[in-house]
C-alpha cells in the first residue's frame, strides 16, 4: 500500500509540472474516478505549480500542513480542497511531492498568493444524481493563468476571462464554457471531444491548439487554428477551420479568413500586446484589462485613428506615451486612471 501511495505521488508530480507520460495521464485518471476530493487536488496542484514562481527554503511538512489546511478553511471564497481524515496520500502529496520539485510555498505564502494572483472557486454542485463538481476558473483585470485539465489538456486564460468546466466533462464529452479569452493545447481523445461553448458559439475538437476570444462587450466571437482543425458552428452555419485560419461570428453572419493573422491573435499567451488596424474602443478596452486601468476619453472617439503596435516589455507609462503619439492624443496620467483627449494644435 506504501509503494503505491509513492507511485501515485511521483506520477501526480510529474503531471503537475507537465514532465507526464501518457500512462500518467491514464494512471491519474484512474486514480481519480469516482472519487471528487481526488479530482480537488489535482485541480488545487495545477493552481499551486502555476502561480508559484518563488524559490523558497525546505520547510517541515507535516509542520506547515495543519496551519495550511486550518487558513484554508477560514478563507470562505475557497472550498477545502481536503478532508482532515483523507488518506495519508491526500495529505501528504499537496505539500510533500512539490517540496520534492521544488515549488511549494509554506503555508502563509501559499495563502497569499491563492487569495491575491489567482481566483479560483466551486461555482456550486451537480444534482444529488450526479456527483461531479462544476468549476470555474476566473481572471480579473491584469492576470493571466495557466490551467491543467484532467484530461492534459492545458489552456492560458487571459485577462478578465472566465473557464467554467462542466459537470460532464469527460464522459461523452469534454464541454467548458468560456468568456473572455483562452488558449486551448487539447489532448486528443476520439472518443470525447472537447467542446468550447461561446455564447451560442460551439467550437469542437478532438486534439488541437487554437485561440477564442469572446469578450461580452466585443459582441463577437473569434477563433484562431495554430493546429490541427476545429469545427466552427454558430446557429445554424458550421465551417471547419484549419491551421492559420481565423474565424469570426458575429450577430450577422461567420467570416472565414484562409490566412488569418494568427500570430498576433495569439502573441497574448507569450506576454506581447498586440493591435492591428484597432479602433480606439478595442484599445481602451484593451488596456483597462491588461492594466486595470480607468480610461476616459474627452472629445469624439470617432474621430481617433487606428492603432498599429505591438508591446512587449515596455513599461504601462511607455506604452500610453507611445499610443498617445500613434493616434495624436494628449493623455494625463494620474494613478491607475488616463484621461485621453484630442491633440491640441500649436498656434
Amino acid at each position: 500500500m506504501e509503494s503505491e501511495e509513492k507511485d501515485i505521488e511521483r506520477i501526480i508530480a510529474r503531471y503537475v509540472t507537465g514532465e507526464d507520460e501518457p500512462e500518467d495521464r491514464y494512471a491519474i485518471e484512474k486514480w481519480v474516478a469516482g472519487h471528487n476530493d481526488r479530482a480537488d487536488l489535482i485541480h488545487e496542484l495545477d493552481h499551486v505549480w502555476d502561480i508559484s514562481r518563488v524559490s523558497l527554503q525546505a520547510f517541515d511538512v507535516e509542520r506547515n500542513w495543519e496551519e495550511v489546511n486550518r487558513k484554508i478553511k477560514d478563507q470562505a471564497r475557497f472550498r477545502p480542497p481536503l478532508k482532515g481524515n483523507a488518506p495519508s496520500v491526500l495529505r501528504k502529496v499537496l505539500l510533500s511531492s512539490m517540496v520534492r520539485v521544488a515549488a511549494v510555498v509554506t503555508g502563509v505564502a501559499l495563502l497569499t498568493i491563492l487569495a491575491v494572483h489567482f481566483h479560483v472557486f466551486d461555482i456550486g454542485t451537480a444534482s444529488e444524481e450526479r456527483t461531479a463538481v462544476s468549476k470555474a476558473f476566473v481572471t480579473s483585470r491584469g492576470q493571466r493563468a495557466i490551467i491543467h485539465l484532467i484530461d492534459g489538456t492545458r489552456v492560458h486564460l487571459n485577462v478578465g476571462s472566465r473557464l467554467e468546466i462542466l459537470p460532464d466533462f469527460g464522459q461523452k464529452e469534454r464541454p467548458v464554457i468560456l468568456e473572455g479569452q483562452a488558449y486551448f493545447d487539447v489532448t486528443r481523445d476520439r472518443n470525447r471531444p472537447f467542446v468550447v461553448k461561446a455564447g451560442d458559439t460551439r467550437i469542437h475538437v478532438l486534439g488541437t491548439s487554437f485561440d477564442v476570444r469572446a469578450y461580452a462587450d466585443e459582441h463577437k466571437v473569434a477563433v484562431a487554428v495554430v493546429e490541427g482543425s476545429v469545427r466552427l458552428q454558430a446557429r445554424r452555419d458550421t465551417v471547419v477551420l484549419q491551421r492559420d485560419n481565423l474565424g469570426v461570428v458575429t450577430e450577422e453572419a461567420l467570416t472565414v479568413d484562409r490566412n488569418g493573422d494568427v500570430v498576433s491573435e495569439t502573441a497574448w499567451t507569450q506576454g506581447s500586446l498586440v493591435f492591428r488596424k484597432a479602433p480606439f474602443d478595442v484599445v481602451d478596452a484593451e488596456l483597462e484589462r491588461w492594466f486595470d486601468l480607468e480610461i476616459e476619453f474627452e472629445g469624439d472617439r470617432q474621430l481617433v485613428g487606428r492603432l498599429n503596435a505591438t508591446f512587449t516589455d515596455e513599461s504601462l507609462s511607455e506604452i500610453v506615451r507611445v499610443i498617445s503619439r500613434a493616434l495624436s492624443l494628449d493623455y494625463v496620467q494620474n494613478g491607475r486612471q488616463v484621461t485621453f483627449s484630442p491633440m491640441r494644435q500649436d498656434g
